[in-house]
């Protein structure tokens, strides 16, 4: 059964008299001082429903002014105004302005085509440059969508963009790049988003399409952030949707291939090889393989490969293991569960003319449709018991094998991935499901025998889907292509979590150094999935010149966990994404906005995949002004210019922000291996910064009521050099919270102290050697003490365990005076 989304309940017109402004057939409702919906109707029939992009228009009434002044009606917020032209009929460039407080002057434009959401492509593929029509759509993009306030007002650039998949194959199964898609954000700083055509949500699972209209209706929402492109992604969060928390597991390291693995294979051969070569993993993608008794849409497990399937997700649940089962949403008539399916459905499941996939043109194939609620039951059925069972995710790998949703105003992958995210809300666990997502557009990017339907858009996946970019080739201008489009696609639809397939689908045994840059940037991704049709994407199938750092890389990606999952939790309540482009944070810089293929992770971590051949290579990174640490060097490198930086394969260019802190776990071969203890803080040396650490069970839905912890943390750099870190009390509780914690503080980038401090007690410590990263967060300080790494300039500080209630603060003194205090321990 599918559970509620959680929404706030629509307010009536009625309800809330304070936002809203009537002129005859025009509505205006001020949501934001950044966002007004204009709504205009012939007929006067007005919308309160939630729809499938806007779920909620009860935000807090901001503080405006209406005016009206011969024929002219004017709405000013502190961030815009709006005027309207009263009784001039629907929405036009000619008859609504909007006027940033910078001057900036917009007229919007609305689509039409029944106001199916327009292609907008970058040229050449590549984001960050100005949208150009895709010739071929069915409905040509317009002035105002694509080249956003063009229509006599001040022209501005897309910032990212989104797209169903990296590549499409074409029917010569050549792979080519799409444009992508312009998004909301744009240097103009307005936007539009056209909502007039998508359907209506009459619950969480059900919808219907908007009633007729007498006469010309629109719908939309007018975005006027200015250059605060960090208002526009909370905006745009709380009108559509809180992106999940995704269960911390699946910030760990996954493993997919598309291979029949058996589960013997899995238990005696694969999970060993990853405990014996110390190589953490978390997810466990079993591709379509495991299905019976068709490969591809079955909905049995094969039992040649799973005889006793309970038992190996038990096994797999034991090694802290997460199930993910590829899923094409299709029934051939010989499954054994098609009678109970087709019953369920009432009869309604039906056979296409030519079977339902690229790869399969079986006529005994049935599809579903999911606007129908009967057929939705039966599909979900299917798989309900594999969750019973301990799978805990699924794959929607192909949208959708000609199933479809005949509701008007909605897309088929948008409407499923939200029912899947629902299946599991209603099981009491955090909802969402791998999937493509933004399929509601008209272009040539859809699969042979789908439905490719005007509707939504992308504007909902971020509220149910991981990303799946798709079947990606494996060479290097695809791997450029990601270190681009991952901080694209978040900009542009608000998703916060991207997944490609790390090493690329095609690729057999890849050159090394092709190998070890794609595991770089997997390890500073969203999501970090390592996948291949058939190929080699383990470290131990490598020399050893790409086995060693491609392992510490996956090592380092599981120690990641707790700063991924602080900035899960970060979009989560403010819409801002986990990758973001650098346009974001330094708004106002034209280099910036150029800097597509770089992206801040978190708050904390600038990352510049090397996407080129060569066991050391070289690119271009651009550093915004202040002081930037190199995450494994500990170089220093001042900001406001473009530099030239390279790395072997033990290195890549990441840089910690000076005063930024990363909260890293101890070494784990599963993200729940243990607690978080000891917990080391890497620091950016030089400068200023906070953070706060979001702790929780890692699944379930207690968090949404209040069960879960958070840790203010602060690190200041003053005039004279010294350095003061301070981790403030936990505050709140959740279940298996522990009561007492180690900590290693690692300050990066910094000269050697003269002196270090633990709550005020002068401590022993000195210079040692380099230090071994996987060693130093396996120990658990027995008392404070700290050392000196002069090759890397970090300064360890080991702070034994103690009450996760009580404050602690460590100072190291850059100044030659000696303490006058003797040196001690404090031991445990």
């Amino acid at each position: 059964m599918l559970a509620a989304l959680t929404f706030p309940v629509m307010a009536s017109a009625a309800g809330t008299p304070s936002r809203i402004v009537r002129a005859g057939s025009a509505r205006f409702e001020v949501l934001t001082p950044t966002l007004i919906r204009l709504e205009y109707s012939q007929s006067e029939q007005f919308e309160n429903l939630p729809t499938m992009t806007a779920i909620n228009r009860s935000q807090p009434v901001p503080r405006y002014t209406v005016t009206t002044k011969l024929d002219t009606l004017t709405i000013k917020t502190s961030a815009m105004t709006l005027t309207y032209l009263l009784d001039s009929g629907p929405f036009t460039p000619a008859n609504v302005t909007v006027t940033l407080a910078d001057g900036t002057v917009g007229r919007p434009s609305w689509s039409v085509c029944g106001q199916v959401p327009t292609v907008c492509g970058l040229t050449g593929g590549l984001p960050g440059t100005v949208g150009q029509p895709d010739n071929n759509a069915s409905c040509p993009a317009l002035d105002g969508i694509c080249a956003l306030g063009a229509v006599g007002g001040t022209p501005g650039t897309a910032i990212g963009g989104y797209q169903r998949e990296l590549v499409s194959e074409t029917v010569e199964r050549n792979d080519v790049f799409f444009p992508l898609h312009a998004g909301f954000l744009d240097t103009a700083g307005w936007y539009l988003l056209d909502d007039s055509a998508t359907a209506l949500l009459t619950s969480p699972t059900t919808a219907r399409a908007r009633p007729s209209q007498l006469g010309p209706y629109q719908d939309g929402y007018l975005f006027g952030y200015g250059h605060s492109y960090a208002t526009a992604l909370a905006d745009f969060a709380s009108l559509t949707g809180s992106a999940p928390l995704l269960p911390r597991w699946t910030l760990g390291p996954w493993f997919s291939r598309y291979y029949a693995y058996s589960a013997a294979d899995y238990e005696k051969t694969l999970i060993p090889q990853f405990r014996a070569h110390d190589t953490p993993v978390d997810g466990l993608v079993v591709d379509t393989n495991w299905k019976y008794p068709d490969s591809w849409n079955g909905w049995n497990w094969n039992p040649a490969l799973f005889p006793h399937p309970k038992t190996f997700l038990a096994w797999a649940a034991k090694q802290g293991l997460h199930v993910v089962l590829n899923i094409h949403p299709s029934i051939d008539d010989t499954d054994p569960q098609f009678a109970a399916a087709q019953k369920t459905a009432d009869g309604g499941l039906s056979a296409p003319d030519g079977g339902c996939a690229f790869y399969r043109s079986s006529p005994k194939c049935y599809v579903f449709n999911w606007g129908n609620p009967a057929q939705a039951k039966a599909y979900f059925n299917l798989q309900t018991p594999l969750l019973n069972d301990g799978v805990s995710d699924f794959w929607l790998d192909w949208c959708c094998d000609a199933s479809t949703v005949n509701t008007p105003g909605l897309t088929p992958d948008s409407w499923v991935n939200q029912l899947y995210a629902q299946q599991l809300v209603a099981r009491g666990q955090r909802g969402f499901v791998l999937s493509r997502i933004g399929s509601g557009i008209f272009d040539l990017n859809s699969y042979l025998g789908d439905l490719d339907a005007p509707g939504t858009g992308a504007w909902a996946d971020h509220r149910s889907a991981i990303a799946f970019t798709g079947d990606a080739t494996s060479d290097w201008q695809t791997l450029a292509y990601e270190a681009k489009f991952t901080p694209a696609e978040s900009a542009a639809i608000g998703e916060p979590y991207i997944s490609n397939d790390i090493g690329g689908y095609s690729g057999d045994h890849l050159a090394d150094d092709l190998y070890v840059r794609w595991l770089q940037l997997g390890a500073f991704s969203p999501i970090m999935r390592l996948h291949s049709n058939h190929g080699e994407r383990l470290p131990w199938e490598y020399d050893t010149a790409a086995e060693l750092p491609a392992e510490e890389f996956l090592r380092l990606r599981e120690a990641l966990v707790p700063y991924l999952y602080d900035s899960a939790w970060e979009a989560t309540r403010t819409g801002m994404p986990m990758t973001r482009e650098m346009a974001i944070g330094w708004p106002n810089s034209p280099s910036a906005l150029s800097a597509t293929s770089q992206w801040m992770l978190g708050d904390s971590l600038l990352v510049a995949p090397i996407t080129t051949a060569g066991t050391k290579a070289s690119r271009s990174v651009w550093f915004p002004r202040g002081n930037w640490v190199n995450f494994f060097t500990g170089r220093t490198v001042a900001g406001g210019s473009s530099r030239t930086v390279s790395d072997g394969f033990s290195t890549a260019p990441v840089y910690l922000k000076a005063g930024g802190i990363v909260p890293m776990a101890p070494p784990m071969q599963y993200s729940s291996q243990r607690s978080l203890t000891p917990l080391t803080l890497r620091i950016g040396g030089g400068g200023s910064g906070t953070t706060t650490l979001y702790e929780d069970a890692g699944n379930g839905l207690g968090y949404r009521h209040g069960q879960y912890a958070e840790t203010r943390i602060s690190y200041t750099t003053d005039s004279g050099g010294d350095g003061t870190l301070k981790v403030g009390r936990s505050v709140g509780k959740y279940p298996g919270q522990i009561s007492r914690r180690a900590y290693i503080a690692q300050i990066v980038g910094v000269a050697e102290p003269q002196a270090v401090e633990v709550n005020g007690h002068p401590q022993a410590g000195g210079p040692v050697g380099p230090i071994d990263l996987a060693t130093t967060f396996a120990t658990t300080p027995r008392y404070d003490t700290w050392s000196y790494d002069s090759s890397t300039q970090t300064l360890t500080v080991y702070l034994v365990r103690q009450s996760i209630r009580t404050p602690l603060s460590v100072k190291f003194l850059s100044a030659s005076a000696p303490l006058t205090a003797s040196f001690g321990h404090h031991q445990l």
